[in-house]
């Protein structure tokens, strides 16, 4: 399930991540984005080299964790 970033002020948990899905979409719907035959590549790369997060996340921090707003690399 997607973990839009809200900050923790603006959560009912508190926590920087809301636990639910975006907004407009059922359950389990999914959107296509096209993108440039180059980033398919360098994702599908980035796939067989990190794998994706237990969660199914294609980016996660060195311990699995969801990335923070606030990265800076």
């Amino acid at each position: 399930m997607p973990r839009p970033s809200a900050g923790k002020a603006w959560t009912d948990s508190g926590e920087a991540h809301d636990r639910r899905g975006l907004k407009q979409r059922a359950h389990g719907e999914a959107r296509n984005v096209p993108i440039p035959p180059p980033l398919v590549r360098l994702l599908c790369e980035h796939l067989q080299e990190f794998g994706t997060a237990k969660d199914g996340r294609l980016f996660s921090s060195e311990r699995g964790n969801v990335i923070a707003a606030s990265s800076e690399r």
